[in-house]
């Protein structure tokens, strides 16, 4: 017997019992991992799947002036962290691109494509989230290489003065503990699934492509009916009132 009043015996089963314990924490930890390998597959399956419609998108929107400008501009968590110098290198953003990684280290990159532009060297801007496990993140960035003079210097804009292109000038780091990236969350699940939500009522975005802005009538009701190339849906009545004038 025990000093402390305990048998042999009720150390042997607590030690059993710690045992059984431990085997059925790693068999659950199996499952666990087996249910990751085959939510990744299936997800994968997936976005094969949007990949063919997200490259028609990016297409069409190449045709669209403005599109992407106009989108980041009015997500509210984002107009704000622009500057009046950033909105005009986003004016030469042609394409967006979120793509998930399918190697064994989960992950996902965001791209922002340019046209050639007076602002900064190459015409891609990276930024990728490797996620060996669910408690890290390691975060790169493409290093941008300012041509002479054109540093964004994050000119005031509404509530900042910090540049939306600092974000890219961060060095390598590791997120632990559940920390994300906030400005990554927002564009990947926000303004990459759905950015027509964020042009809604926007009158500067021009579908002709010839560069000319049709926003003459800011008036609140007009704005709700306009379409991307200005046109204020008033038209149509307009010729169905001279219709009945010539009736008459």
């Amino acid at each position: 017997m025990a000093d402390d009043g305990k048998s042999d015996n009720d150390d042997d089963e607590l030690v059993e019992s710690m045992g059984k314990l431990q085997e059925m924490q790693s068999e659950l930890e199996m499952i666990d991992e087996e249910e990751r390998i085959k939510i990744m597959k299936v997800k994968r399956k997936y976005n094969e799947f949007r990949r063919g419609l997200y490259d028609r998108r990016n297409h069409i929107i190449q045709s669209i002036s403005g599109f992407w400008v106009s989108a980041f501009l009015n997500h509210p968590a984002i107009a704000g962290k622009l500057s009046e110098e950033d909105e005009k290198i986003f004016k030469y953003m042609v394409s967006l691109e979120v793509e998930d990684f399918n190697d064994e280290d989960s992950g996902y990159s965001i791209t922002f494509n340019f046209s050639p532009n007076p602002f900064f060297e190459g015409t891609k801007l990276t930024r990728a989230y490797f996620m060996p496990d669910d408690r890290t993140t390691n975060v790169t960035s493409t290093k941008i290489i300012w041509k002479d003079g054109k540093e964004s210097k994050g000119v005031k804009r509404r509530i900042t003065d910090r540049s939306f292109f600092k974000w890219f000038d961060e060095e390598p780091r590791i997120l632990t503990n559940g920390v994300i990236d906030e400005m990554a969350r927002v564009i990947s699940e926000e303004l990459w699934t759905d950015p027509l939500k964020y042009l809604k009522n926007e009158a500067d975005v021009d579908v002709n492509g010839d560069g000319i802005d049709d926003d003459n009538d800011h008036d609140d009701k007009k704005d709700d009916d306009k379409n991307f190339n200005g046109s204020d849906g008033n038209d149509a009545d307009n010729n169905h009132n001279d219709e009945m004038m010539k009736k008459k």
